[in-house]
This record gives structure tokens, C-alpha cells and sequence, in this order.
């Protein structure tokens, strides 16, 4: 039985909140502006993938290009930049509220590469048979580096592929 007099426990508003906030702050200041970005744009992105049918907001992945897998090449400044859009769009799928799927973390993936002129392509694949008779999936590449979804190749067959180019300088 528990003694009525004894203090109640109580537990932060969220686990690890302080550590994550002392991880912002270490951050190099790119990957700060870059998480600023990400999580409203990954809310966004969940949001449009939610209410409006895939083909009002698949301009924003880029040119369609066919059911293809391909690499855009991508210079090292170009693969650093997009290695920390990965890593931003993680750390804001982590802690935002809302559901991250795979299609909206591709969706913001893209668009931020867009605006850090990296070349970059998004999957959209499936796989057959396994736990579910058919599972779909989006991924997005940018040279050697796996902006979003993993390495897709692998496991996906790719129904649709968008190629978005930076933009010239």
C-alpha cells in the first residue's frame, strides 16, 4: 500500500528533453538552420500527404523520370550539404507530434535539397510478398548518400522515379 504522505514522483514533460536540447545547442550552426527547416516542412509535407491526392504535390519531387532506379552524381560539397538534410530530417521526425511515413520525410528530404542546391532523386517503390502481400516505400538519393528512407535499392522495386537538379549557380 502506498503511504498517502509520501511525495509523488513525477517525471519530466519529455524524456531526454534537456539532452536534446543541449544537442541542439553543440550543433554546427548549418545543421541548426537546417533542422529549423525540416520540421515545419516535414509537418507540412505530412499534411499534403494526408489531404491532397499524390499528384497535385508530385511537381514538388521533381521531373518524372519512369518506374527507374538512379543516382544523380553529386559533388562532395553537394554530399556533405546533403548529409545534413539526412540528418536533420531524422532528428525532426523524431520529435515532431505527428506520424512520419516514409513519403512525407522524402517529400521534405527533396524539397530541401532543392533549396541547398543538391542534386537529388525520390523513389517510390514496392516490395511483394513478405509480412504484407505488398508494401510501398519512398526513398531519396543524392550521390553516395541516402538523404531519406535508407538504401531502398535493395529491397524495393521502384514504381516511379522523380529527379530534382540543383539549380545553376
Amino acid at each position: 500500500m502506498n503511504d498517502p504522505l509520501s511525495p509523488v514522483p513525477t517525471a519530466p514533460l519529455r524524456p531526454g528533453l534537456g539532452e536534446a536540447l543541449g544537442g541542439f545547442l553543440r550543433m554546427p550552426a548549418a545543421d541548426k538552420l537546417t533542422l529549423a527547416l525540416a520540421w515545419p516542412l516535414l509537418g507540412l509535407s505530412a499534411l499534403l500527404v494526408r489531404v491532397i491526392a499524390f499528384r497535385h504535390f508530385a511537381p514538388l519531387l521533381g521531373r518524372k523520370i519512369g518506374p527507374v532506379g538512379c543516382v544523380p552524381l553529386a559533388s562532395e560539397a553537394q554530399e556533405d550539404r546533403a548529409r545534413i538534410v539526412r540528418r536533420a530530417v531524422r532528428r525532426a521526425a523524431r520529435i515532431s507530434p505527428w506520424r512520419n511515413d516514409c513519403l512525407p520525410q522524402a517529400l521534405a528530404a527533396t524539397v530541401l535539397c532543392r533549396l541547398a542546391r543538391v542534386p537529388v532523386t525520390t523513389h517510390l517503390g514496392v516490395r511483394l510478398g513478405g509480412a504484407k502481400p505488398m508494401e510501398a516505400h519512398a526513398w531519396t538519393c543524392s550521390g553516395r548518400v541516402a538523404v531519406s528512407g535508407g538504401e531502398g535499392f535493395g529491397e524495393w522495386t521502384p514504381v516511379q522515379c522523380f529527379a530534382a537538379m540543383a539549380a545553376a549557380r
